[in-house]
């Protein structure tokens, strides 16, 4: 009589886990990011089951949210952002099989990052010209932005399959500070670096002051844990 046995998967303790692993990143919600959007992908290596090290890239191109533009006008904001980030997990507990390992879950992490956009405007200018009277011109320059970020975060991983494999979502809130820097540059030669300045500085509620602002690191991405 002929008897059919079933392979049962071995087991995984946290020897098993113990090794480099690469995540691979994506963050779909940043394509409709205010005030600007684009694509933003990265990568983490694991050093053992404790520390991990990332990176996202993203580069910003889209302007979902425009101003109320005149013809020959121009207002569009690219750039790219870089946000490295060192975290430190919270052990492995392999429980009674790989349905409950908690490797690569709960993790804190200090993260940094650096960003440069640069904003190409054009616009009509209210000049005057040598006898006294008013005539308008398009004038352009470019608002240079450069952001210096330092935060601590909370990240946590959810892998779709219930174990620590494959497909995830790691959610993630932090605070933090970030250091702003506005240059004016390409100007028109009828443009004032320091006058475009002023005026950035002097409207209501403006966030393109010189200066640190709160940063609230908030959000989620999508995973891929390389086989």
């Amino acid at each position: 009589m002929a008897t059919v046995s079933m392979a049962q998967s071995p087991v995984k303790t946290p020897a098993d886990w113990k090794m480099n692993r690469i995540f691979i990143t994506a963050q779909p919600l940043t394509i409709g990011g205010l005030p600007y959007g684009g694509l933003r992908f990265g990568g983490e290596l694991t050093l053992g089951s404790r520390i991990g090290l990332s990176n996202d890239l993203t580069w910003r191109f889209l302007n979902p949210v425009t101003n109320v533009l005149d013809e020959g006008e121009r207002d569009y904001t690219h750039g790219f952002q870089i946000q490295p980030e060192l975290k430190l997990y919270f052990g492995v507990n392999p429980g009674a099989g790989d349905a409950k390992q908690r490797a690569y879950r709960g993790s804190l992490g200090f993260r940094t990052g650096y960003a440069r956009y640069n904003t190409d405007v054009t616009q009509w200018t209210f000049l005057t010209d040598a006898t006294g009277q008013p005539y308008e011109k398009l004038l352009r320059y470019t608002r240079r932005q450069q952001n210096f970020d330092m935060a601590m975060v909370w990240n946590q991983k959810i892998y779709f399959n219930g174990s620590s494999d494959g497909f995830g979502m790691e959610i993630f809130a932090g605070l933090g500070l970030r250091l702003k820097r506005f240059q004016y540059v390409d100007l028109s030669p009828e443009l004032d670096a320091d006058q475009l300045r002023r005026n950035d500085e002097s409207a209501m509620f403006s966030l393109r002051r010189n200066g640190v602002y709160p940063l609230i690191p908030l959000g989620f991405r999508l995973f891929y844990l390389l086989p």
